[in-house]
């Protein structure tokens, strides 16, 4: 018994023996798995760490050590690898195109979109960089306009777009829910376009909507026209102001010792929106320094400066009214400033841009007084806006009438009484400024988005129009139902049912919650997520469909623009053009995220991670073989030139061996009749040759049996 009992605990710890090594070993292998996944999190976070920060590649080098040495008792650091390379092919093989399929694939489930493009220099590799934006409605019921692709271009023709944009577009997105294509002004954007309607139609049967072109660029653009008209050349003044002081300490001391507050110019740039009203109130403070300053210099007191940019101030200096120009310029671009501010957001404000349009025409009319109080009642709606004539005389208020602005109108009276300015010399400002203010408005709506119908008729889905003019918001929708049954966005059948439902909406919704939309505002509030709580009923289905159609439309250019200074950014050296595509993706993923904190580093973005060695390892063998394929290319064209030169030259010797041969025969039948041995020897001596060139055709032969035998190994 003793025995028995003895043999079976031993038995039995043999048992506890294996379990406990099996059980060891499962742990270690759970153990190993975890400390992998979480090294590939941390080199993932890495990663997209550099990308965000705008760290080369290089900068990675030799990281891992760092760390290791950073964090000595971390085994997460002792296995962490992130160098140069393998942080290049982690963004370029593993995040970027996880990142996109995650955009495409929620473009995928919108029922439409729209497209933005835009292009700029790329400093680095010298080509024009061309980015396409998409804006589509996101699943968690907002619209959001991200970066799509680039494409890198030289020329710029209307024709090398098209390619281009095919290129980046057609392998991602199906093209007939393509809704609207936002741009700027060029005419060659213009080609583009109506090729791309033209392939549109002919493919799919549709059109894009046509809202012209971006409202911000046309509203900046029809300020310049405005303010140039005059003559003034206030933009080139206020940029010479900035570049005297530009890179220059001994100026700036020296302008800094005299000044009373202490401040230098700022920047100017005439092609940003944003940046007129900072340069010019820096330039109205700094007035009176920038006079002393002046002064001092030309009395040799100061160093003299012999800049172009000194002579445009210094002349300007002695302009009387130059100060009232500037405040004139001022209050003329604050009035601009708030719909540039306003529009520069990603909301959907399209249904605002009208009324906004039409508030700042009448705020700049009323503001400086520019036209008779008769003339007010035309422009009272956006279609009779679209037709007025601002050049029109008849329509003009009497100079004397005409205000430059509370500070100018100050100043200039302030001169006059003083008498430093005349009376002619107020009349010819006043005149500057009205023709400012009506070139400026005639070249605004000359190419305003509000010249077509979908634009006017987009205020349908305002909140405060629907709350208070049901009438007019119904009309409004009937007018935009025709422009998308004429672009065969909607089927007209359908048309009935969705006015019917849209006035059911406004009866039942819209009226029983009057204080919510009355007191919309879309400053601190946005379309899509106001609407979303209220279309979760499929009774309104087609109605919202028509509503999100409004909402994904792009008012402006502003986030490609945005994405210029991204460009910059990255813009390193030896960067290849899908490097750039790569960092743009993440990054636009980075920023919708909230940061990289909030990225959800899953199971499918750790797939994506790992494989991207192997994709890195393909993409190696394809350039190769590509490298090779190239060289054996060049190799058989130079063989294959080379048999030609060859056939070509034997084709000549035996041309020439055909008449030596005669000629040979002629002398042998000639000295035979004649009986001259000069004449035999002549013959034979061309025979001779014969034998020679025949040596030579047949070292041609093999030479070209060679080539031939070359070109077979290089297919």
């Amino acid at each position: 018994m003793k025995n028995y009992i003895s043999s079976k605990d031993s038995s039995t710890s043999g048992k506890d023996a294996n379990s406990s090594n099996i059980s060891q070993t499962s742990e270690n292998t759970i153990d190993a798995f975890v400390l992998k996944s979480e090294v590939m999190d941390s080199e993932i976070l890495w990663a997209l760490k550099c990308i965000n920060n705008h760290y080369s590649f290089r900068s990675c080098h030799d990281v891992g050590q760092l760390f290791c040495k950073m964090f000595p008792d971390s085994s997460i650091a002792k296995n962490f690898s992130c160098g140069e390379k393998k942080c290049a092919y982690l963004c370029h093989f593993g995040l970027a195109p996880y990142f996109e399929a995650e955009l495409l694939k929620h473009c995928k489930n919108s029922e439409f979109f729209t497209l933005l493009f835009d292009e700029t220099l790329n400093q680095t590799n010298q080509k024009k960089q061309l980015d396409i934006h998409i804006r589509y409605w996101h699943h968690e019921g907002n619209v959001r306009t991200q970066y799509l692709s680039s494409a890198f271009i030289g020329h710029a023709r209307s024709e090398d777009i098209l390619a281009k944009f095919y290129e980046c577009v057609t392998r991602k997105l199906d093209l007939s829910k393509l809704l609207q294509i936002s741009m700027d002004g060029p005419s060659v954007n213009w080609k583009f376009y109506n090729q791309l309607q033209q392939d549109l139609l002919k493919e799919y049967n549709i059109k894009c909507l046509t809202i012209g072109t971006c409202g911000l660029h046309i509203i900046n653009n029809a300020f310049k026209h405005g303010i140039s008209s005059t003559g003034w050349d206030l933009s080139s003044f206020l940029v010479s102001l900035y570049w005297i002081f530009k890179d220059s300490p001994a100026r700036r001391e020296d302008f800094l010792d005299i000044s009373s507050n202490k401040k230098l110019p700022v920047k100017f740039c005439s092609y940003r929106w944003l940046e007129n009203v900072p340069a010019c109130e820096r330039a109205i403070d700094i007035w009176e320094d920038l006079l002393l300053y002046i002064k001092k210099v030309e009395s040799g007191q100061f160093q003299k400066i012999a800049s172009k940019s000194f002579s445009n101030v210094a002349e300007a200096s002695k302009d009387k009214t130059f100060l009232i120009k500037l405040h004139f310029f001022l209050s003329l671009s604050k009035l601009l400033l708030p719909f540039l501010e306003c529009y520069q957001s990603d909301k959907p404000l399209m249904p605002f841009f009208t009324e906004d349009v039409l508030k700042v025409v009448n705020v700049c009319l009323h503001h400086f007084n520019i036209l008779k109080a008769e003339s007010y009642e035309k422009i009272s709606k956006a279609e009779n806006l679209c037709k007025f004539d601002f050049r029109d005389p008849n329509n003009h208020n009497a100079k004397s009438k005409v205000s430059l602005g509370f500070s100018a109108d100050q100043i200039l009276k302030e001169k006059f009484l003083k008498k430093e300015v005349s009376q002619g010399e107020v009349f010819t400002l006043k005149k500057d400024c009205q023709q400012a203010i009506v070139v400026m408005l005639q070249h605004l709506l000359k190419k305003c988005p509000i010249n077509y119908s979908v634009v006017r008729n987009a205020s349908c889905i305002d909140p405060r129009l629907m709350a208070n003019n049901p009438e007019k918001s119904q009309n409004r929708m009937k007018n935009i139902l025709m422009v998308l049954t004429q672009n065969k966005r909607i089927l007209q059948k359908d048309c009935d049912n969705i006015l019917l439902r849209f006035g059911e909406f406004l009866e039942k919704i819209v009226k029983t919650r009057m204080y919510e939309y009355n007191s919309f505002d879309p400053k601190s509030m946005s379309l899509d997520t106001f609407f979303s709580p209220y279309f979760t009923d499929s009774h309104y289905s087609e109605v919202w469909k028509i509503f999100k159609i409004i909402m994904i439309l792009s008012h402006g250019q502003a986030s490609v623009e945005r994405g210029f200074s991204v460009n910059k950014a990255v813009e390193i050296e030896n960067l290849k053009d899908s490097s750039y595509i790569s960092q743009r993706i993440i990054l636009e993923y980075i920023k919708f995220s909230g940061g990289i904190l909030n990225i959800d580093i899953n199971k499918d973005l750790r797939v994506a991670a790992s494989s991207a060695r192997k994709k890195y390892t393909q993409y190696i063998e394809e350039q190769k073989l590509l490298v090779r394929s190239q060289t054996l290319q060049t190799k058989r064209k130079y063989l294959e030139d080379e048999i030609e030169f060859l056939k070509s030259k034997k084709m000549f010797i035996q041309r020439d061996i055909e008449v030596t041969k005669k000629e040979a025969d002629v002398l042998a039948n000639e000295a035979e009749d004649k009986r001259n041995i000069d004449l035999f020897m002549k013959s034979n001596e061309l025979r001779k040759i014969v034998k020679d060139k025949e040596s030579e055709i047949n070292n041609l032969n093999a030479k070209i049996s060679e080539k031939k035998s070359d070109l077979k190994k290089c297919t």
